[in-house]
């Protein structure tokens, strides 16, 4: 019996749970928008249209306007180009990021794409172009 009890317990310290260890804690966003960032069919599927986009009226550029960018108006956004003319920033939560453009040399006021984690996927939500 004790030998029993010594083979299991050897088994039972022996035993790790890689799932819990391994599962990145913002669900692998990083992998998601390296393809979302250049694959234009990819980032279309990852679209959760409508998404809701704000900007900045020319006139008035403290009051912002809404849009809905649906599936027929959807355009291709290649993350991979001009990186050396925007800096970058990325702000994460348990199942949302906002990651967040901006022109290097004139700071100008930025470009910010949110994106959830819904139904075990990243989406893209929601667009704001504080630029004028």
């Amino acid at each position: 019996m004790r030998y029993i009890a010594l083979v299991f317990l050897v088994l039972l310290t022996g035993c790790k749970n890689s799932k819990i260890e391994n599962a990145p804690k913002d669900h692998g966003f990083d992998v998601f928008f390296e393809k979302f960032a250049s694959d234009s069919v990819f980032q279309k599927k990852h679209f959760d249209f409508p998404v809701i986009a704000y900007y900045s009226d020319v006139d008035l550029p403290f009051d912002l306007k809404e849009k809905s960018i649906d599936e027929d108006s959807y355009f291709y956004t290649d993350f991979t180009k001009d990186k050396s003319i925007y800096d970058v920033s990325v702000e994460r939560k348990k199942d949302s990021v906002i990651y967040t453009r901006r022109l290097r040399d004139t700071y100008h006021l930025p470009l910010i794409y949110k994106f959830a984690y819904k139904n075990k996927r990243w989406m893209f939500v929601e667009f704001s172009d504080l630029t004028d």
